[in-house]
């Protein structure tokens, strides 16, 4: 795929000889986080207005998907003030590098209150918000953002100054900026992502379908045929018991990988990363030994299937207690058959209606111990070789499935390129 094949346009929109591109400053062209005073005289009327918290801003589409609505008393103080065409940019990590920003439209009453974590930028006269839009949207914008961060880790922040020392340019006429060619200019960068954004829609409805052919797979397998025995069996009842582990028996400086739940990719469901730590730094949750073949599922959130088998590498190491581990007992299962049994849709959704809490709403390991699978048996004893069999096949549908995905998922990440290619184009020609 090129970005030839999907620009149509002869003429761009900024090719004509009688404009004049100028390099200016957003604070010059902008109102930076303009003052709330400017609406303090509706206090008294405390007419409604339009709240948007962080989480209301889509950041894949690029807008505002949610608002409430809201008596202006209620949030004058504590929150960002805004209205109908300002610029919303998201200013704290990761927010920013995910790409919240929107224009606001549709206020209650023109007006908006949201995130303290949003920038606002307010264009001036001749200057069109989706244009501003568009040039903050642009991930290079956004790594320089980034290399402009102050703060510490976990709230590092995007300074005002940052914003308002921007350059972008400007298409003149006159001496004025030219807001018709900044409107043709957004209609032609707005064409072609439509177009883009319709096969990459039709590209996830791909993913989807693969995604639903391993569900049938999954279900399929697990489905005893005629004249063929087979057993709802506890968990609990099949697998071993695990150790858990006294860090204070340990030596202080010796080291031990760790694996928690934030080492797992879950588009994989692999063990994609873990730390090397001494005992001294421990975390709390260092608790439970693994063993290479253990299959560990992770109790909070189980909907987000953060789910793996623990590799070799792991083995006799240390895991998170946020994960239940599943030990096979050799008399009984297979790794392979435990693990492509709990990733199945109809299992994670039993644990997770198990839910408790709201913050870090969790199961408990019992609930997946106590929890039932199917277990092909024969003359009275579990088929091992049947798992075997089963889990082979298993692992041949996954691998198609995946490389098909995979291949689907590098079109789509062109696509998404291409639309940066088209606002590196639009904002960059004048250089």
């Amino acid at each position: 795929m090129k970005l030839d094949d999907f620009i149509k346009e002869e003429k761009k929109p900024w090719e004509d000889v009688e404009i004049e591109w100028k390099e200016e400053k957003l604070g010059k062209i902008c109102f930076i986080n303009p003052k709330k005073s400017e609406v303090k005289d509706l206090l008294e009327k405390n007419v409604k207005v339009s709240f948007v918290p962080m989480e209301f801003v889509d950041d894949e589409k690029g807008e505002i998907v949610d608002m409430r609505i809201r008596p202006i008393k209620e949030v004058y103080k504590g929150y960002t003030y805004f209205r109908d065409g300002d610029v919303l940019f998201a200013k704290i990590t990761p927010c920013m590098e995910n790409g919240k920003a929107a224009v606001a439209r549709g206020l209650r009453n023109g007006i908006g209150f949201g995130s303290t974590e949003f920038h606002v930028l307010r264009p001036k006269e001749n200057i069109s918000s989706e244009y501003i839009f568009y040039y903050i949207r642009r991930k290079q914008f956004r790594e320089e953002a980034k290399a402009h961060f102050t703060g510490t880790v976990g709230h590092r922040r995007v300074p005002k100054e940052f914003v308002i020392n921007s350059r972008i340019f400007v298409p003149f006429r006159n001496g004025k900026p030219d807001l018709e060619t900044q409107r043709k200019i957004v209609e032609y960068i707005e064409a072609n992502f439509s177009r883009i954004d319709g096969i990459i829609e039709r590209k996830k409805r791909e993913l989807e379908h693969l995604n639903e052919l391993w569900e049938s797979a999954l279900e399929q397998a697990f489905r005893p045929k005629a004249g063929e025995e087979w057993k709802e069996v506890k968990l609990k009842k099949i697998t071993l018991p695990i150790k858990k582990i006294n860090p204070s028996k340990k030596n202080p400086e010796s080291e031990f990988l760790y694996l928690d739940i934030a080492g797992i990719d879950n588009s994989k469901f692999k063990v994609a990363s873990y730390k090397r730590i001494k005992w001294k730094n421990a975390p709390s949750r260092a608790r439970k030994e693994i063993r290479e073949g253990d299959v560990v599922f992770a109790t909070t959130r189980p909907y987000l299937k953060n789910i793996a088998i623990v590799p070799k590498e792991l083995d006799n190491q240390v895991g998170s207690t946020g994960f239940c581990v599943l030990r096979p007992n050799p008399e009984y299962t297979i790794s392979k058959w435990i693990f492509f049994n709990v990733i199945r849709k109809p299992f994670v959704e039993y644990i997770s209606s198990k839910m408790r809490g709201t913050s870090y709403p969790a199961v408990l390991d019992n609930d997946l111990y106590y929890s039932k699978i199917p277990l092909p048996f024969r003359n009275g004893k579990p088929d091992l070789e049947k798992q075997k069999e089963i889990a082979h096949y298993l692992d041949s549908v996954y691998e198609k499935i995946r490389m098909l995905k995979e291949k689907v998922q590098n079109q789509i990440s062109q696509l998404e390129e291409m639309k940066e290619s088209i606002l590196e184009e639009v904002f960059n020609h004048g250089r």
